[in-house]
């Protein structure tokens, strides 16, 4: 802004001043975290389904563009995203005012934990103003069965034969809760199969091993 005055009162010759001076509109710095699923907003953060595109998005406010903005995690195994002034990105930011940086990542087993948006700002008597927002997610995946080793079996009763049924999800199943079934209810399969923890802590291979099986034995087997 620049204000001006005019006078005359010196020998009626007219005499002018300026002053310039900077206005700052200033806006406390306020930080807001989102997620969203292929542009669809997530809403239930304890369950964030697995092998998703998850974009998280941290939206800063402030007077002037925020001179940083970080999203971070509480856990030691995920990576910072930080945007500057003064350094190269690995955050997609857009605006100025409202400045929003975003990072897409597609969700894993390990990717649960508290994320924060963080964002700062040094308007105002070159003091420094912070604000963050954060939000605490678990994934999720639905309990499915994977694989089977074998749709269909030909064995002699003096023959030995295993299926194999694979059980992922998250979380995970107890062992003691997959079981096995005959399509004839008669024929008991307890003590015909063992369960163990598969190549991670959300896989189970349940293994059904048939010895010497009777003709009783003909028919579909259900892993459950």
């Amino acid at each position: 802004y620049k204000i001006t005055a005019k006078n005359r009162a010196k020998q009626n010759k007219e005499v002018t001043a300026e002053e310039t001076f900077k206005v700052t509109i200033y806006k406390d710095v306020e930080a807001n975290i989102s997620l969203k699923n292929g542009g669809e907003l997530i809403t239930d953060y304890d369950k964030v389904p697995y092998g998703i595109s998850l974009t998280m998005e941290c939206k800063v406010e402030g007077g002037e563009m925020p001179y940083e903005v970080e999203l971070t995690t509480n856990s030691t195994e995920k990576h910072l995203y930080k945007r500057n002034d003064q350094a190269s990105s690995n955050l997609t930011c857009t605006g100025e005012h409202v400045l929003t940086c975003s990072v897409t990542m597609t969700t894993g087993y390990h990717d649960d934990g508290i994320y924060i948006c963080k964002g700062y700002n040094e308007v105002r008597n070159n003091k420094q103003e912070e604000s963050y927002k954060s939000v605490d997610i678990t994934i999720y995946r639905d309990l499915i069965i994977s694989s089977i080793s074998t749709e269909s079996s030909s064995i002699l009763t003096n023959e030995s034969t295993t299926i194999t049924c694979v059980v992922v999800g998250k979380p995970i199943i107890e062992a003691e809760n997959i079981t096995w079934e005959h399509e004839n209810s008669t024929v008991d399969l307890r003590g015909n199969f063992t369960t163990e923890k598969g190549s991670d802590d959300y896989t189970l291979i349940s293994t059904l091993t048939l010895n010497s099986p009777s003709v009783d034995y003909n028919g579909n087997f259900t892993c459950i």
